[in-house]
C-alpha cells in the first residue's frame, strides 16, 4: 500500500495506474484500523490496483479531504482513468470491497 505523502506523490500514482482507491483514515479510528488490515491483503490480491492510504490527521491532507469531500472516516474513493466511480463512508467489510473493486475494474458504476 502507498502511504500519501504530498500531491506530487499521488499524481503520480494517478499517472502510472488505470485504477486508484484512495484510503482516508486514521491511526485512532478502531473502524479504520480494522478494514487496514483488509486494504493490506486487498492490495496484494489486487496488483493492477493502486491502493494510497490518506492520514486525515495529517496537516498536508486537509486540501485533498475538501476535494473529495471527506467529513468522516473510513472513507474509500474508487478512481478509474483520474476520474471518481464509487465513494464509501463508514465500515465495510472485506467482501463488500471486493465487490466494489470488482465492479470499478468491469466498469460498473453507482
Amino acid at each position: 500500500m502507498i502511504i500519501y505523502e504530498d500531491d506530487s506523490t499521488l499524481r503520480e500514482v494517478l499517472k502510472n495506474n488505470k485504477f486508484v482507491i484512495l484510503y482516508f483514515n486514521s491511526k485512532n479510528c478502531y473502524p479504520c484500523n480494522v478494514m487496514s488490515g483488509w486494504i493490506s491483503a486487498l492490495d496484494i490480491e489486487y496488483e493492477d490496483v493502486a491502493f494510497v492510504s490518506i492520514n486525515t490527521e495529517l496537516p498536508n491532507c486537509e486540501k485533498l479531504r475538501k476535494g473529495f469531500d471527506v467529513t468522516g472516516i473510513p472513507k474509500l474513493i474508487f478512481l478509474k482513468d483520474e476520474k471518481v466511480a464509487f465513494k464509501l463512508s463508514g465500515y465495510k467489510d472485506k467482501n463488500i470491497l471486493k465487490t466494489f473493486i470488482e465492479n470499478l475494474k468491469n466498469g460498473k458504476s453507482d
